[in-house]
C-alpha cells in the first residue's frame, strides 16, 4: 500500500484506503525544530506503525472520505442499498461512509454470541469491504430486508464464506447537515442500533438490538442562517431480517409533544444532507 502524506495536517490519525483483507493503521507526525545559528539545523521525524489486521481507524476530520489518494481507482459507491431509491453518486448530496460486517467465527469476541456486539464493535473488529455506501436520505421504514448490498456492476457483497450480506452489518455515514435557522430536536426509528453525532457531539444513541422503536433526543441543536454542521450517523443490523433506519427532526417549539409518530416529527430532508 502506498500513502501520499504530502500536505497532511498535524493530525495523529489519517483515514486511508486499504485494499484486501489486511488493514494497516498509520500514525505519522512531523516535528520540525530549527536553530538559526550557523551550521545547525535539526529536524525530528516521529513515525509509528501499528499492524491492525481487519481493523481501521474510525476518526475522521472531514466527511470527504471517498478520497482515494494513493490508489489506482476510486471505490465503488452503492446507492441507497436499504431503500432502493435512486441517487446521483457524482453529486455531493447525501451522507457517505463505510460498510462493516461481523462473521460467526468472531462470536468468541462477544461471549460466543454476535447479538452482544455494539456499534463500536463493528468498526473495531468488523470486516470492511472496499465499497462505500451513499444514502441521500435516512428514511428506511420498518420492513423485511434481505436484498443485500449490490455493487454498480450487479455483483453482491459477500462474506468470506460467500454468503450474501443482510445481517450483522453496520453502516457508518458522514457528511454535513444544514437546516433553516433555529433550534431543533432529533429522533430515530431504528431496528437495530443507531447513533447520531453533530459537530462531534452525541445527540442521540440507541445502541442495542430491538424491534422498531422511537428514540428522541433530550438536547437541542442550534443552526444559524446557512450554517453547515458535520454529522455522523451510525447504524447496525443484528440478526435477519427486519430493519428500520429513519432520522427525524422538529423545532424545539414542539418539544412538549410526544416521542412517536404523533409528535410533529419530520424526516430530515435530502436537501439538508451533503458530503
Amino acid at each position: 500500500m502506498t500513502q501520499d502524506w504530502t500536505g497532511l495536517p498535524d493530525k495523529t490519525f489519517v483515514r486511508h484506503k486499504i485494499l484486501g483483507k489486511e488493514r494497516v493503521s498509520y500514525m505519522k507526525k512531523f516535528i520540525s525544530i530549527k536553530f538559526l545559528g550557523p551550521m545547525f539545523a535539526l529536524t525530528v521525524l516521529a513515525l509509528s506503525y501499528q499492524n491492525c489486521s481487519k481493523v481501521s481507524v474510525d476518526t475522521m476530520e472531514s466527511a470527504s472520505i471517498a478520497s482515494t489518494a494513493g490508489t489506482s481507482s476510486p471505490p465503488d459507491v452503492i446507492c441507497n442499498p436499504l431503500s432502493g431509491a435512486t441517487c446521483d453518486i457524482d453529486s455531493k448530496e447525501g451522507l457517505i461512509g463505510n460498510l462493516y460486517y461481523l462473521t460467526q467465527d468472531q462470536a468468541p469476541l462477544f461471549s460466543n454470541n454476535l447479538n452482544n456486539a455494539k456499534l463500536a464493535d463493528y468498526i473495531t473488529y468488523g470486516h470492511k469491504p472496499d465499497s462505500l455506501i451513499l444514502m441521500n436520505e435516512i428514511n428506511v421504514p420498518a420492513q423485511d430486508w434481505s436484498q443485500g448490498f449490490r455493487r454498480p456492476d450487479g455483483s453482491l457483497i459477500t462474506d468470506e464464506q460467500g454468503n450474501d450480506l443482510f445481517e450483522y452489518f453496520s453502516i457508518d455515514l458522514n457528511g454535513y447537515i444544514n437546516l433553516p435557522q433555529g433550534e431543533y430536536e432529533f429522533a430515530f426509528v431504528s431496528d437495530d442500533g443507531m447513533k447520531m453525532l453533530v459537530d462531534g457531539k452525541e445527540i442521540l444513541v440507541a445502541d442495542s438490538q430491538h424491534a422498531p422503536r422511537w428514540d428522541c433526543s433530550s438536547g437541542k441543536v442550534s443552526f444559524n442562517k446557512d450554517q453547515k454542521k458535520s454529522i455522523r450517523v451510525q447504524y447496525f443490523q443484528g440478526p435477519r431480517v427486519q430493519i428500520a433506519m429513519q432520522m427525524f427532526y422538529r423545532p424545539v417549539s414542539s418539544a412538549q409533544k410526544s416521542c412517536d409518530d404523533k409528535g410533529g416529527w419530520m424526516i430530515v430532508p435530502a436537501s439538508a444532507l451533503s458530503h
